[in-house]
């Protein structure tokens, strides 16, 4: 997580320069925040981690985000129950 907002060409040179580093084209390199979709945030910080800064506050966000996801699934699984209801009665 970064703790000010990137400018576009900030994201690009950072994406140009991690693909020189690791000979890697395919990386995704989105920039993270509380504020960001639960979903998005769990999938990130399941993938692989590059470095690191501060173990603390990963963790610490590591933490929300899988909270976070758990209930954003739990509430589409709601949803789609309740869809699949309402689609029988219909």
């Amino acid at each position: 997580m970064i703790d000010a907002p990137l400018l576009f060409e900030e994201l690009t040179d950072l994406l140009g320069d991690l693909q020189d580093a690791f000979h890697f084209e395919n990386i995704d390199l989105v920039p993270l925040t509380n504020d960001s979709s639960p979903i998005l945030r769990f999938e990130a910080v399941s993938g692989r981690l590059l470095f690191c800064r501060d173990a603390a506050k990963r963790a610490e966000f590591v933490s929300l985000a899988a909270r976070e996801y758990e209930e954003a699934m739990a509430m589409i699984q709601r949803a789609l129950k309740e869809r699949a209801l309402i689609r029988q009665v219909a």
